[in-house]
């Protein structure tokens, strides 16, 4: 369509429809086609890790296992060099910057960019999220879809807020959680309007990822905690408190380091290499990891061993806790090295990392002490607790992890651990800050 006929188009519009009921309208197209975006994206991971690792066996370890993360990470920056000519590695920052300077004019080509450029970075074993990069697609979409009907810089703002908002409710299949994305992270003034606007492009673009899944929550779970055993819930908040820092902490000196690497292809290499190095030892750092995540919360924390040089251990509940506790101290690198190294996000190696650290406490609790905690209630809890450290957005963490597990019985405890991780992470800054 030209520019006359839009215009057209719009004119009519804004003449037949009541301003309320068309600003809605856009809302809920935005909505649904992140919704869209977001099952692609995931079926597009999901589709180039089966091919590039149908091969490989549980029993053996795989040493092309090495080289496919630099092949995908070389892929992506000759993506975004050669056809899009622009860096999008760090698509949220640049979301953030140009709602800060009051930029709001998003290239159509950042509607499809981001999930070609991490769809290859995560399907060739980059060890983060899609979060990040559907967050762009989504402001991408709110961007060019306010532009093209015509509506004022405010509301422009504000949907696309809502359009990054609706890329992570769609990929964590949580509403709530996208809202409070928007409002904790992106920091969108909480008025009755933005909120009616929030609630609108979420649930839509939550709901349509969900119903193109077949209705499934990506991490279901039916256990519980008892009231009884909250006060290990408070140690495990805790525990991830202290495990957020020292991640964050990783994470923060690596992302300086990558960034004084001036040559794009050698810092592709560099990372590509060591997540190929980590992924070796460690092959349950292939990918998001939400395979493994799901079998450690259903009870079959083994899946850990899988392709590694420890397969043959499995029998020796000692090795899987001190495998699973290796993995929990380097996640934040490989986070790191695909970060900034291709084209991913940071949310759900958080809870990845949770997951890992929660079993470590849990596990190591009922084996040293002969206890029957209850393993899977508690790794979720330790999903909430270090997401919500690592990210700094505690209501976020509170109800993605919630959403994702379809599990409200689990609201109270990821509630205590939520908090006690983000108050802890809160008062290391501070210590630190006054040492200063």
């Amino acid at each position: 369509m030209d520019n006359s006929a839009q215009n057209q188009v719009v004119t009519w519009a804004r003449n037949h429809i009541p301003e309320r009921v068309y600003v809605i309208a856009v809302l809920i197209a935005v909505g649904l086609v992140t919704g869209v975006g977001a099952f692609v994206l995931k079926w597009l991971v999901r589709t180039i890790n089966h091919l590039l690792t149908r091969h490989l066996l549980p029993a053996l370890p795989d040493y092309s296992l090495i080289l496919i993360p630099v092949a995908g990470l070389l892929i992506t920056v000759a993506f975004m060099r050669y056809v899009i000519h622009q860096n999008i590695s760090h698509g949220s920052d640049l979301v953030k910057r140009r709602l800060i300077e009051g930029r709001f004019d998003l290239r159509p080509s950042m509607i499809i960019s981001p999930i070609i450029a991490s769809s290859i970075t995560l399907g060739f074993g980059g060890s983060a999220g899609a979060e990040g990069p559907i967050a762009t697609t989504g402001a991408a979409i709110g961007s060019n879809f306010a532009r093209w009907a015509g509506l004022s810089p405010q509301q422009l703002r504000v949907i696309i807020c809502c359009g990054a908002g609706a890329g992570i409710a769609a990929i964590f299949k949580a509403p709530v959680g996208g809202m409070f994305y928007t409002i904790e992270v992106l920091a969108l003034p909480l008025t009755t309007a933005n909120f009616v606007a929030l609630a609108i492009t979420c649930i839509t673009s939550g709901l349509t990822a969900y119903a193109l899944s077949g209705y499934t929550p990506d991490l279901s779970f039916a256990g519980a905690i008892e009231p009884s055993q909250y006060g290990y819930v408070v140690l495990v908040g805790l525990f991830c408190g202290l495990y957020s820092a020292y991640y964050s902490s990783i994470v923060s000196v690596l992302g300086r380091w990558y960034t004084s690497i001036k040559s794009r292809w050698s810092r592709a290499v560099i990372a590509g290499l060591i997540t190929g190095g980590l992924i070796l030892i460690f092959p349950a750092m292939y990918g998001e990891g939400y395979e493994v995540m799901r079998a450690i919360i259903n009870g079959h924390p083994d899946s850990v061993l899988n392709g590694s040089l420890m397969f043959s251990m499995t029998s020796a509940p000692v090795i899987l806790l001190l495998v699973t506790a290796g993995v929990m101290m380097v996640k934040a690198v490989g986070t790191a090295s695909a970060t900034n190294g291709g084209v991913a996000g940071d949310f759900s190696p958080a809870l990845f990392a949770g997951c890992m650290a929660g079993y470590v406490f849990i596990a190591g609790l009922n084996l040293i002490f002969g206890m029957t905690l209850p393993v899977g209630a508690f790794v979720i809890t330790g999903m909430a607790a270090s997401m919500s450290g690592i990210i700094k957005a505690p209501l976020m963490a509170i109800f993605i992890t919630t959403e994702m597990t379809g599990n409200f019985s689990m609201f109270l405890p990821i509630v205590i651990a939520s908090a006690i991780s983000y108050a802890v992470v809160a008062a290391i800054a501070a210590l630190r800050k006054a040492s200063h």
